[in-house]
Order: structure tokens, then C-alpha cells, then sequence
């Protein structure tokens, strides 16, 4: 575990030397076919603050959005990638990704705009997905949207600790920035 609390299971002590920054740039985004290699995990806050302060648009916001899946679905912003291609022809919408497991996964590059969003907030903002929002198994016999138990009770302890790390991240990187669920801006 890295010393600012972002998990990955290959790091089996203190970090303590810097690790290279992935500069997430729109020459490797094709939404049909990008390179697997952005779909990787951030190994510290300070790497991903360097990278949000490297982002050269404007970013005010912070859009939390929620998969829509089971509790027992641990997807990777990889297979949320292939699951978007499969529905919507576009890919992967955030630009992170926060794992059942706590880990932060780049998503969409940062340079790369979010889908059209209601008044213009995907011009401005990052996406963060958290993995999770229905509070059951995907074997539940509940299958219409309204008899779905909804709950920010699905996510874990370690998505919450890695989205309280991502604010801390983000609020140092655009001191100011705001933090908004998808809903507030409908």
C-alpha cells in the first residue's frame, strides 16, 4: 500500500520513490479502440496530482457518476470501456474509474471531453465513475429498474477512501474546484 492510502496490489510496501507520470493526451484515445495501456491504475496522490495539474483545458469540476452495477461486479475501467463500446458505439465517459477494490484506473484522458452533458458541464469538468450503485448480486431476482435497491451502500470502505484521496488530489490541483454528483446537473 502506497503511503497516501492508494491500493494496488503489486505495491507491497511503502512507496517511496517517484513513479513516471502518465500524461493522458487525446493522441492515444480512439473511443472504439484505444491504447489498453491508459487503462492503468494510479499508484499515488502525488501522481495524480501532477496529472491533473497537467491538464491544459479548463477544469472547474469534479462529476461523480455511479456504474449502475451489482455489488458482486468488480469491473476495471477497461471492462467499463468494452461494456460502453457494446452499448453505446463510445466508450468509456470518465475520465477515472474507482474500483470495488479502492483502486483509481484512468478512464477517457483527461484532454479527451466527456460526452455532451447538460449545460456544457463536459467542458469543464472531470469524470470520476465509482463501481457500484445497486446494492445486491447480480443473481437477484429483482430485474426491473424500479424494484433495484439504489444505495451509496453498495460501495465499499475502499471507495470511499479513494474518492475522499481523489478530492484531496483534485482540491490541491484547482484549489476552488466544486464536486458534483450527475444528478446536479439535470
Amino acid at each position: 500500500q502506497a503511503e497516501d492510502g492508494i491500493r494496488d496490489y503489486k505495491v507491497t510496501g511503502v512507496q517511496t520513490c517517484a513513479l513516471p507520470i502518465l500524461k493522458q493526451g487525446s493522441s492515444k484515445w480512439s473511443e472504439t479502440n484505444p491504447s489498453l495501456s491508459i487503462f492503468v491504475p494510479i499508484r499515488s496522490r502525488s501522481e495524480l496530482i501532477a496529472e491533473l495539474q497537467s491538464v491544459e483545458r479548463e477544469v472547474t469540476e469534479i462529476l461523480i457518476h455511479w456504474s449502475g452495477t451489482y455489488v458482486d461486479q468488480n469491473y476495471s475501467a477497461s471492462d467499463l470501456h468494452r461494456i460502453a463500446i457494446q452499448a453505446n458505439g463510445k466508450g468509456i465517459e470518465s475520465h477515472y474509474v474507482i474500483t470495488r477494490n479502492g483502486a483509481i484506473e484512468r478512464g477517457r484522458p483527461v484532454e479527451v471531453l466527456s460526452p455532451e452533458l447538460p449545460n456544457n458541464h463536459h467542458q469543464r469538468s472531470i469524470g470520476v465513475v465509482m463501481v457500484g450503485g445497486i446494492n445486491s448480486g447480480h443473481t437477484s431476482t429483482q430485474t426491473s429498474p424500479e424494484s433495484l435497491n439504489y444505495s451509496s451502500a453498495s460501495y465499499t470502505r475502499s471507495q470511499w477512501k479513494a474518492l475522499n484521496t481523489f478530492f484531496t488530489a483534485a482540491f490541491t490541483a484547482y484549489p476552488g474546484m466544486q464536486a458534483l454528483g450527475h444528478g446536479d446537473i439535470e
